[in-house]
C-alpha cells in the first residue's frame, strides 16, 4: 500500500484540526473523516517512521567520508563533539591508474554505509568491472557484496536499500532496490536521463544538467518535471538541486543576450510546489560560472545555510557567507563527501588545498566564520 504524498498531508491536517484530537483514537476519527481504516493506519505508521528518523539523524554524532591521496584513499570518521578525525578504512584508490589495478568506481557514503564498485582500464577511453557491488557496515564491519551484469549510472542509499539505475545500452532503462534484508525488487521504467540521485519524502529524484525526473517510492508513476534538453538552440543548465523544508528544487543557469555581441547570465529557480520562478538575482554570487560544463551538484541544506557548489549562503537572502572548497567527485552520488549536520549549522566535507590535495574541512557557523581543517595522519595508514 501507498498514499500520495497530498493525501496524507490532507489526512493529517483533518485529523489534527478535529474537534476530538489528543481525545480519542485517531483511527476512529479518521473513518469518521471519510477515510478507510487501512489508509488511517498507514498514515499512522508514515508519521512514526518520519518522527523516528527524525530523532535518528537528530541524534547522529559521527559522520564518515572519503579521501583520495595519489593511488590511495581512506575512510574517515568525524566525532562532532570531540572534533577527532580518524582512519576506519583503506581502499583502493579514486585515480584511474594502470591497467591492471582495480579502483573505486561508483561510490557513496549515507550514515556508516559505505557502498562501492571496483573498476580498472580496459583501454584509453573505457573501463571495466569486477562484477560486484558492495556495501559494508562501518561501524559493525559486515560487508555484503551483490553480483550484477552492468555497470552504475546512479546509486543512492536510503535507510533500508541501495537504490540503482543501471548503465544499460541494449535493455532499456530499470529501476533496481537491493534491500539491506538481501530483497531485491525492479522495475522497467521509462527513458531516465537523470546522472545521479536524490531521496525526497515520498520519491525519488533523477537529477542532470538538461533534466529533472521523478519517480514514487514504490517504483510508479514517473514523471519529468522539468526538461531543458529539447531547446537545443539556447545555452543553459541545471546548475544545483536539493530540498529546502521538504520541497524539491533546482535552478537554471541561462545565458542571455544583453546587446549585440555581449551576454549574460540568468537563474532561474524550480520547485516542485510552486513551478519556475525566473530571474533570481541573489544566485548569481553563490555560483561558479566556470562549473557550468560539470553536471549540477546537491545543494546541502541545515537550519540556516545552503551550501550551493563551493559557496555557503544564508537561506533567507542567498548572501555569501564564505568559500567551501569541496573536492568534486563525478563517482559520487552528490559530488563528492559532504554533510550538513542540520540542527547545527555545521559543514563536513572533503575539500581541496591550494595543492589540489584532499584535506577535510569543517565549519560550525555558530561559532567560525571561516572553515578549518580537521587534523588527520593519513601517511602511516
Amino acid at each position: 500500500m501507498y498514499l500520495e504524498k497530498e493525501k496524507y498531508d490532507q489526512m493529517v491536517k483533518e485529523i489534527s484540526e478535529h474537534k476530538g484530537f489528543g481525545k480519542r483514537n485517531p483511527v476512529d476519527i479518521g473513518m469518521e473523516c471519510g477515510y478507510p481504516e487501512e489508509d488511517v493506519l498507514e498514515m499512522l505508521k508514515m508519521l512514526s517512521e518520519k518522527v523516528d528518523k527524525k530523532e535518528t539523524k537528530r541524534e547522529q554524532d559521527k559522520y564518515y567520508f572519503m579521501l583520495q591521496r595519489g593511488d590511495k584513499g581512506f575512510i574517515v570518521s568525524v566525532d562532532i563533539n570531540t572534533w577527532s578525525a580518524k582512519v576506519v578504512k583503506n581502499i583502493p584508490g579514486t585515480n584511474i591508474i594502470s591497467a591492471n589495478q582495480w579502483h573505486i568506481g561508483k561510490w557513496q557514503i549515507k550514515n556508516h554505509i559505505f557502498v562501492w564498485t571496483l573498476e580498472r582500464n580496459k583501454n584509453f577511453v573505457q573501463t571495466e568491472s569486477d562484477g560486484f557491488l558492495y556495501w559494508e557496515n562501518l561501524e559493525t564491519g559486515d560487508q555484503v557484496k551483490i553480483s550484477i551484469d552492468f555497470k552504475i549510472q546512479s546509486l543512492l542509499i536510503t535507510d533500508n536499500e541501495i537504490i540503482v539505475i543501471p548503465e544499460y545500452y541494449d535493455r532499456g532503462d530499470e529501476i533496481i532496490g537491493y534491500g539491506f534484508d538481501g530483497s531485491i525488487r525492479k522495475k522497467q521504467i521509462d527513458y531516465w536521463g537523470g546522472d545521479w540521485l536524490l531521496e525526497g519524502e515520498d520519491k525519488f529524484y533523477g537529477i542532470s544538467s538538461q533534466s529533472i525526473c521523478c519517480i514514487d517510492k514504490k517504483f510508479e508513476n514517473q514523471k519529468k518535471l522539468w526538461d531543458i534538453g529539447s531547446n537545443i538552440t539556447a545555452n543553459m543548465s541545471m546548475v544545483a538541486a536539493g530540498f529546502d523544508e521538504g520541497d524539491f528544487y533546482c535552478y537554471r543557469w541561462k545565458q542571455i543576450s544583453t546587446g549585440l555581441l555581449s551576454f549574460g547570465n540568468q537563474y532561474d529557480k524550480f520547485t516542485e510546489s510552486k513551478g519556475v520562478k525566473t530571474s533570481i538575482s541573489g544566485f548569481s554570487s553563490c555560483y561558479d560560472i566556470s562549473l557550468h560544463q560539470m553536471y549540477p551538484l546537491e545543494g546541502i541544506t541545515t537550519k540556516n545555510y545552503l551550501l550551493f557548489q563551493r559557496k555557503i549562503c544564508r537561506r533567507n537572502d542567498l548572501s555569501v557567507v564564505c568559500t567551501f572548497n569541496r573536492h568534486l567527485d563525478i563517482n559520487n552520488n552528490n559530488g563528492g563527501s559532504i554533510v550538513g549536520v542540520y540542527d547545527k549549522d555545521i559543514f563536513i566535507g572533503v575539500c581541496e588545498d591550494k595543492y589540489k590535495e584532499d584535506i577535510l574541512m569543517k565549519i560550525d557557523l555558530r561559532k567560525e566564520n571561516t572553515p578549518v581543517i580537521l587534523p588527520i595522519d593519513l601517511i602511516d595508514s
